[in-house]
Formats: structure tokens, sequence, C-alpha cells
């Protein structure tokens, strides 16, 4: 049998037989086994055999009896195990405790984006009430949400806009086109229908019909396009994106009918033209995108992309 008691206690923390320690090979797996039994971060855990302090690498041995402290740990270990493992395996528990070592605002924000990759909701939450961030809640999901949105998690992109949008954030509420183009491109390129339609649906703060007033719109159906994804591609230009001639092209290479013939309409329509010199005019008036080029210039070049000069 192997004992471990809490050295400040006493009470017994774990028993394992012989049989059970035949799964362990060393003090790193048992140290895994009491952060997964317990919630003790394994950065935090410290081992000792009459007295000395064991290495990670120590083969575990019965009958025996060890010693657990707990120990302080630096918040860059801290942050790696807040990462590669509490937000991997949602564990909230294990969370908590990392956080009190002063993990850094940007390495939350690692974790957050890692557990938005595999839906952990209720972990996601639980950091959005318990980390401090510099930055208002909008500014922070840029990374998770894109993640969510090509990973396919639903609720997780749910409680990421509910959280971006927050009326009670810290400050500039209000979730705007930077905030969201990311996740949109994401989705669209991996054919995620129903993200698509929950973000179409979201309300600009200054743009309303941001999908027909946005450069995001156009990138996102030339990600359709290209993955094929004809469901996403209609929802796309019923809600108004214009198309550019690599979504054109995309679309003409795929060698669907129905999606080359939806595509091809709209691309030779009139209205698309004025749509894309209109995104022209607004993304080199001033407004903070890419303005490098006069909006002459920046006509130009939309017409040379659009195929259409």
């Amino acid at each position: 049998m192997l004992h471990i008691r809490n050295a400040l206690t006493g009470s017994e923390l774990l028993t394992l037989t012989t049989k059970e320690l035949e799964g362990l090979e060393d003090v790193s797996a048992l140290k895994e086994l009491l952060r997964s039994r317990h919630g003790f971060p394994v950065c935090f855990q410290q081992l000792k055999h009459e007295g000395n302090a064991l290495d990670n690498d120590t083969r575990l041995k019965a009958p025996t009896e060890l010693e657990l402290l707990m120990v302080p740990a630096s918040p860059v270990d801290a942050a790696q195990e807040l990462a590669s493992y509490a937000a991997a395996e949602g564990d909230v528990k294990v969370a908590g405790r990392l956080l009190e070592t002063g993990v850094l605002a940007e390495d939350v924000l690692d974790a957050l984006e890692e557990a938005a990759r595999l839906g952990h909701v209720e972990f996601a939450r639980f950091l959005a009430k318990a980390a401090v961030f510099r930055d208002p809640p909008q500014y922070i999901v840029d990374g998770a949400l894109s993640n969510a949105c090509r990973e396919g998690q639903i609720d997780m992109v749910r409680f990421l806009l509910e959280f971006a949008g927050d009326e009670n954030g810290p400050r500039d509420s209000g979730l705007y086109l930077e905030h969201i183009w990311g996740g949109l491109n994401a989705a669209c390129g991996h054919g995620h229908f129903d993200i698509v339609r929950l973000l179409l649906e979201r309300k600009d703060a200054e743009t309303p019909s941001w999908a027909t007033e946005s450069w995001a719109a156009v990138g996102a159906l030339e990600g359709a396009c290209a993955g094929g994804h004809i469901d996403v591609v209609r929802l796309m230009l019923q809600a108004g994106a214009c198309v550019s001639r690599q979504a054109w092209a995309a679309a003409m290479g795929s060698g669907d009918p129905e999606l080359t013939s939806m595509v091809n309409q709209r691309f030779a329509d009139p209205q698309n033209t004025k749509g894309l010199l209109s995104l022209a005019a607004r993304r080199f008036s001033g407004r903070g995108w890419d303005v490098q080029l006069a909006p002459a210039a920046a006509a130009e070049v939309v017409l040379q992309k659009a195929g259409l000069k």
C-alpha cells in the first residue's frame, strides 16, 4: 500500500494498492492523480518521503508513506498549467487555485481561447467572472470567438457574444465588426451554418446591416465558396454579402452547378459592383482599416478584384 497524507493536517488524502501503483510510473503521474481527485494543481505539489522531497521522475514503491505539501507556485508555472490542463479539461476547481498566483491577463486569455476551442462553456464563464482583464469584454473575445466558430462550438459562441455585448462591461460597451469578423470567417470557411446565422443576427453597434456593409462579409463569403459550403453561401448572399472575384473564382471551380449558378448570378448583378464600390469608399475614408489609398484608387482596386476592369 502507498499512503499519502497532508503534511500539515496529517489527514490521509489517498491510499493506493500495489495493483493501482502499477499504472503509475513515477511521482509526476501520482501528482496528476492527486490533481484529478482533489483539485491540487501539479505545480503546487511537493511530495516527501521521510522528510526528503521527491523528484518528478522518482519511481514509486510500495509499501511506503508519503507526505504532500502545497508550496507556492510561480505565475509562469501556474499559467502553463492553466492552459495545458485546466482549460483543456474544463477543470474550474484547479483553475481557481491557479488564478490565485497572479496569472497575467494575457495568459488567462490563452486559457480562454483553449477552452473556447474545446467548448468548455462553464470554464469560460468562470474565467470571465474570476479573472481581471485590462481590456473591455469585446476586445477579449476575439481569439476565443474565432476558435469556437472554427470548431463549431455554438454554445460557446453564444456565451462569448453574450459576454462581449454585456452592457455592464467596464467601458466601450457594444460589439463591433472587428470583434466578429474573425469568427465569421472561421465559421463560413468550415461550413458551420448555425453559427454563421447566429453571427449574422448580431447587430453591430455602428452598422446594423453589417453583412452588406463590411469587408468581413466579403472575405467570409470567399471562404464559404472555397469550401463548397453551399448552404452557408446561400445564407451569406441572402444577407446581402458582396461577391468578390476570389469568391466567384472559387465557386466556378467547385464543380457544383447550384453553387456556380447562385454566385455567378450575384457576381453579374450591377448592384454587386455598387456594393463593392460602397465598401471601398467606407474602407478608405478614414474609419481606421488600411487607410493607404485615396477613394478613387480604392475603387480601382475593387473593380479589378471584382473582375470588372
